[in-house]
């Protein structure tokens, strides 16, 4: 059975890799003022950002595949299939860089943040304050914009085929974002309720929103699941749950339990 890995960051200086067999360091590699750092989808790589560079490990040997200084950013996103790498954070852009050739691509002239690539790659959603913003990195421009006011900056999931963008628009608003269409599917006001997680399903049939009660007095928070056909935008299922805490929601493989 192969080892497994987990990373963690301690103190500002040191990442560790941590063989969760046998719960101990396999590698202690200190940094200078470590950002963020994200293995590759496929587990081939440990991206980490450090200003002023940015290095790239072999995530099995734990050896140096490429090192760039200087590098601006601060964050880290690869794409799914782990053949591009976000860097972001900075003000002079959102860097895109090609894991095989070691070349930058190209930059995207914002300061974006939440960065988070569609499922075939092709587009970015990313976040500036108050706004939420689509970049097609073939066409180089935003191909989707909307406002947000949401506090703790907005939550957003893209659909498995990458039609769909699922994203917390503001405080009590929800916006479902037909890329492919340029039209709003739906745009769901939950008040009193605030959305929370979103996720889709494996197969891109469900839309999963979890809400929460704002202005709770006691410690029984209450929780509403809510089901949507991304197609319709019809909502096919919703329920309440009170106490505890949700902090992520996800689907099984096969799509069958949430």
């Amino acid at each position: 059975m192969p080892k497994l890995t987990l990373t963690i960051s301690i103190v500002m200086a040191i990442f560790v890799a941590v063989n969760l067999e046998a719960v101990e360091p396999i590698l202690s590699i200190g940094k200078q003022f470590p950002n963020h750092f994200l293995y590759s989808p496929d587990g081939r790589f440990l991206a980490t950002v450090a200003s002023p560079y940015l290095e790239l490990l072999d995530a099995k040997t734990f050896e140096t595949v490429w090192y760039i200084n200087p590098a601006e950013g601060d964050f880290l996103a690869f794409s799914p299939d782990g053949l591009l790498l976000a860097v972001y954070g900075e003000a002079s852009g959102i860097h895109i860089w090609d894991i095989q050739s070691k070349k930058q691509l190209k930059t995207i002239p914002v300061q974006g943040w939440r960065v988070q690539f569609s499922m075939d790659g092709k587009q970015i959603a990313y976040m500036t304050p108050g706004r939420v913003f689509v970049w097609d990195l073939d066409l180089d421009r935003a191909i989707f914009e909307t406002q947000t006011g949401a506090s703790q900056g907005p939550r957003m999931a893209f659909n498995p085929n990458s039609q769909f963008l699922a994203v917390e628009s503001d405080d009590t608003h929800a916006i479902l974002w037909d890329l492919k269409r340029g039209q709003t599917i739906f745009d769901v006001d939950f008040s009193p309720y605030y959305p929370g997680e979103i996720s889709f399903s494996p197969d891109g049939s469900l839309l999963a929103i979890v809400t929460r009660r704002r202005h709770v007095v006691n410690d029984n928070d209450v929780y509403g699941l809510k089901l949507f056909n991304p197609a319709t935008g019809e909502m096919i299922y919703e329920s309440a749950m009170k106490g505890g805490t949700v902090s992520d929601i996800g689907f099984t493989s096969d799509g069958k339990f949430l």
